[in-house]
């Protein structure tokens, strides 16, 4: 086929004054420790092997060959040097990092002249790494790992976050620490093999087709591509070939970006998969609908791709699409890691930024496509009506909390109420009808239930610090609330605002540390249903906690008294401080006393008035 050519070729070959580029819709180097390891395996047993051959076969190692995979490229236009990475990339990218490492040991000058490209410009050289990588990341990471560029500033995420290392770095790391721990094999040696033994099924396409088509295309024949590969490529197909720019900067700084901001890069496809799930349930699903779309299909891992692919049918709805994508991510972000500034601004009555920071803490992530759905729903609504959903919100989210701790459920049971709600919100501008108030709220929140509730809760105990975080911090607010005579949402307030802020910074702290249960022996009967009960566990700063964490309670007392009411447990009228030893009946004695206050008419921590909903 005159389009097409197939060749086999050597490494060496392969990169000899070429130029790699990649298309903008491309996915970035998602290559982990597990493909590293087998990549080095694969050439350090390919070395083992040849050197168990009889000597008397006379068979050297360059005469071997080394099957190193499929590279698809597709030539640039006339005018363009460059040659277009289809498929490779992760490959390519190893085996240049790979190199590097091997020229940092070896001082071998002819492995630059492999990395780099030297071109001539106005007379003088100018000097470039051979494959141009387009995710921003990546290409500041390649970078560096090629000892191209030492400015390490690049890397550092906007509000002075430092980014974590990506997998560009971590190869790097993990072949550094290879060839100072497998001493057996030689940098040298290595090197010999990739340019004299590598070699690959080179497919060149030399025909018109777009690019994003036969990236979408080799997907289907294995290629593993993301969800978010896909889409950015179906937005791109989609469009007008001028918009390709300005959808990819959309797509990377007001969609990726914001979802997975300072986010290890492994995770990156998975916290996609999420949002664009969360995303399709809140904006499009429709339990009844009989749309061509299937918009009454609930969205999964999938079948995501496949949804968006049958609503984006040109270039308006794809234009559309990523306006909206881009509008959803920055109030996703505002309910994974929300932030109180933006909730102050976002004309919400900022109660929601509690509820949020509820979810957020007991990690109900479950939850996320219901804030998506109220906030775009109620957006314009008055000020009543999103205090009336809020509240609603609130409900859910201790009906929820009820089922996960006293009940025993797991996390996983709450989807399925999340559509319900959605398809509540969607008809009738509400979070319950009727019918689910009378199969969820009433038995849950009556007199009975709740006075069963907090029995059960009163002998409850778990290792997840996050449930104890979420009950202390809402205690603890309520007793902020009475100490202080301030308002939850009186935000004029010095003192009120300084706990806003610093209230981030709590963590829990066993009063009995956790060590005790390992203690040889264990002289004062602590069991772990007294360790991890709600009477032994307060919220202290962080940095006091690391300091105090496994100390003797005579010590650990002075250090907590000592920060009066910038600890909480000094607002409490426990009588612990008058006691220099904790023993199990004063653990269980605390519980029952906070239990009682929990129930108690000021407080009335756990309690909501289901009919008023």
């Amino acid at each position: 086929m005159k389009d097409i050519n197939v060749n086999r070729i050597k490494f060496s070959d392969l990169v000899e004054e070429r130029y790699f580029t990649l298309p903008s819709f491309q996915r970035e180097y998602s290559w982990d420790e597990e493909n590293w390891e087998e990549f080095i395996q694969s050439i350090t047993s390919f070395i083992d092997n040849k050197k168990s051959i009889e000597t008397d076969k006379k068979r050297k190692l360059n005469q071997q060959q080394y099957f190193a995979g499929d590279i698809i490229l597709k030539k640039g236009n006339q005018d363009n040097d460059f040659s277009v990475i289809i498929d490779g990339q992760q490959r390519l990218v190893t085996i240049f990092i790979l190199l590097r490492v091997i020229s940092e040991k070896t001082k071998d000058p002819n492995i630059d002249k492999i990395l780099f490209l030297t071109k001539k410009e106005d007379g003088q050289e100018e000097k470039e790494i051979r494959i141009s990588l387009i995710n921003k990341y990546d290409k500041q990471e390649f970078e560096k790992a090629l000892g191209f560029s030492q400015d390490n500033e690049a890397l550092i995420k906007r509000k002075g976050r430092k980014r974590k290392d990506g997998n560009i770095l971590n190869a790097r790391k993990f072949f550094l620490k290879f060839f100072e721990t497998e001493t057996e094999y030689k940098p040298q040696e290595i090197y010999e093999v990739i340019t004299k033994n590598f070699y690959f099924a080179l497919v060149e396409i030399h025909h018109n087709d777009k690019v994003q088509e036969l990236f979408t295309a080799l997907n289907n024949t294995g290629l593993n591509l993301s969800n978010s590969d896909l889409l950015k490529s179906l937005l791109i197909k989609k469009s007008k070939p001028e918009l390709e720019k300005q959808i990819i900067q959309t797509w990377e700084n007001r969609i990726v970006e914001v979802i997975t901001e300072a986010s290890k890069r492994q995770t990156i496809n998975r916290e996609m998969d999420r949002f664009l799930i969360d995303f399709w349930l809140a904006k499009f699903w429709e339990k009844n609908s009989n749309e061509k779309q299937s918009t009454s299909k609930l969205p999964t891992k999938l079948n995501i791709y496949d949804l968006f692919e049958r609503k984006i049918t040109d270039n308006n709805k794809a234009s559309e699409m990523l306006n909206l994508l881009a509008d959803y991510a920055d109030v996703y972000k505002n309910v994974k890691e929300p932030n109180a500034l933006w909730w102050e601004e976002s004309f919400w009555p900022f109660d929601i930024f509690y509820t949020v920071s509820d979810i957020a803490t007991l990690n109900f992530s479950q939850l996320f496509p219901i804030v998506l759905k109220i906030y775009f729903e109620f957006k314009e609504s008055p000020k009543e009506a999103k205090k009336m959903v809020i509240k609603e919100l609130e409900t859910i989210l201790l009906f929820i909390f009820r089922l996960i701790t006293i009940k025993g459920k797991s996390p996983g049971d709450i989807p399925r109420f999340v559509p319900s709600i959605i398809e509540e919100i969607t008809i009738g501008k509400k979070l319950f009808n009727n019918d689910l108030k009378k199969q969820w709220l009433e038995k849950e929140f009556s007199e009975e239930g709740k006075e069963k509730f907090y029995n059960e809760f009163y002998i409850y105990s778990t290792k997840r610090n996050k449930i104890w975080e979420f009950v202390l911090k809402n205690y603890y607010w309520k007793k902020f609330q009475i100490k202080f005579g301030v308002e939850k949402t009186e935000k004029s307030t010095l003192d009120f605002r300084q706990a806003i802020y610093n209230w981030k910074n709590l963590s829990v702290e066993h009063l009995i540390p956790q060590s005790v249960l390992k203690s040889e022996p264990n002289s004062k009967g602590f069991e772990e249903d007294v360790i991890y009960s709600l009477g032994n566990v307060t919220l202290v700063d962080g940095k006091v906690n690391s300091q105090i964490s496994n100390d003797v309670w005579k010590r650990k007392k002075i250090a907590l008294k000592y920060y009066g009411n910038n600890c909480p447990l000094n607002w409490e009228e426990s009588g612990l401080f008058d006691s220099d030893e904790l023993t199990p009946e004063i653990i269980k004695k605390r519980s029952k006393n906070l239990i009682n206050e929990f129930k108690s008419e000021k407080i009335k921590l756990f309690d909501i008035d289901w009919e008023q909903n």
